[in-house]
């Protein structure tokens, strides 16, 4: 007769079973996220200043953030220029070396780059006896430039202390090129017979 099955006796599916529920757990490889702070928005690269200018005070648009007009020549456009926009930042032009302005036109017909430094130095003795610490103008364009700075070097000028404003008609109205305080990029703004310039944010500063 065949021995009969030991109904007390565990089968193996239940001993695997309770195999596997004391079997240690693998440990878990938890990947921490290491939280890194938020980057800090970049600040908004300052504002520039647009300026406009022209010997005809009908050509300016309402409200301008900055005017510049001429003591002298013949187009004396300060005087009655400022007291039209009151409200504005104000540039008064020199056309030649004679006169004292806040910046001295350096273009043919007008200053030479060699007028430049003892002009300079006069508004310098002009400003300090007034309100010291400003820094004088010097206008050229693009390709006189060169003869501009040359002239005021030797003449004991140092770069800080004046600001150049530069005429390149270039159509590129986005920003002041390097070297440079101010730019007069078109003569012909707003499709008038109007210059407008963009500044520095320490133009008028």
């Amino acid at each position: 007769m065949a021995p009969k099955p030991n109904k007390t006796a565990p089968s193996a599916y239940f001993l695997e079973l309770v195999e596997l529920i004391l079997r240690p757990a693998k440990a878990v490889k938890r990947t921490v996220k290491k939280v890194l702070p938020k980057p800090k928005p970049k600040p908004a690269p300052p504002s520039v200043t647009v300026m406009f200018d022209s010997v005809d005070l009908a050509q300016f648009p309402p409200n301008p953030p900055a005017v510049a007009g001429y003591v002298g020549g013949y187009w004396a456009t300060a005087v009655p220029l400022f007291a039209k926009f009151p409200k504005a930042k104000h540039l008064s032009i020199a056309v030649n070396a004679s006169e004292d302005a806040d910046c001295l036109d350096v273009e043919t017909g007008d200053a030479t780059p060699g007028q430049a430094s003892a002009w300079y130095w006069r508004q310098i003795d002009r400003n300090a006896k007034k309100a010291p610490g400003g820094r004088p103008v010097i206008y050229a364009n693009l390709s006189t430039m060169p003869q501009v700075i040359a002239a005021l070097k030797a003449g004991g000028v140092m770069r800080s202390r004046v600001r150049l404003w530069v005429a390149d008609y270039n159509g590129k109205p986005a920003r002041v090129p390097e070297g440079f305080d101010g730019i007069q990029w078109t003569d012909k703004a707003y499709g008038r017979n109007l210059d407008q310039n963009l500044l520095l944010p320490s133009f008028f500063g």
